[in-house]
C-alpha cells in the first residue's frame, strides 16, 4: 500500500502560518503600547511630538522594546511571505 506524501509538510505549514500571524499582530501591538504610553506620559502631546520620542526619558525603554519587538515581528512576517509566495510576480 502506497501512502501519498503531502506537497507541504504539516510542520512547515504551521511555521509559515505563525510567521504570517506575527505580521498581523505587529502593528496593533505597536500602536496599543504606543498609545498606552501617550496617554500616561506627562507632557507628551501627540500634536507636537513624534511617537518615536517616547523612546527618550526615564520610561524610554518601553518604547525601545516596543520598536524592537514590532520590528522582529515584521521581519518574521517577511520570512513567512517569502515561504508563501514561491511562484509568480510576488517573489
Amino acid at each position: 500500500m502506497t501512502h501519498a506524501v503531502p506537497a507541504e509538510s504539516v510542520p512547515a505549514a504551521s511555521t509559515r502560518k505563525r510567521l504570517l500571524t506575527a505580521g498581523a499582530v505587529a502593528a496593533p501591538l505597536f500602536f496599543t503600547v504606543a498609545f498606552a504610553q501617550i496617554f500616561t506620559r506627562d507632557g507628551f502631546d501627540l500634536t507636537r511630538h513624534m511617537i518615536s520620542q517616547l523612546a527618550a526619558g526615564e520610561d524610554g525603554w518601553l518604547q525601545i522594546a516596543n520598536l524592537v519587538i514590532a520590528g522582529t515581528l515584521f521581519i518574521a512576517s517577511a520570512a513567512g511571505m517569502r515561504r508563501t509566495l514561491r511562484e509568480g510576480p510576488g517573489p
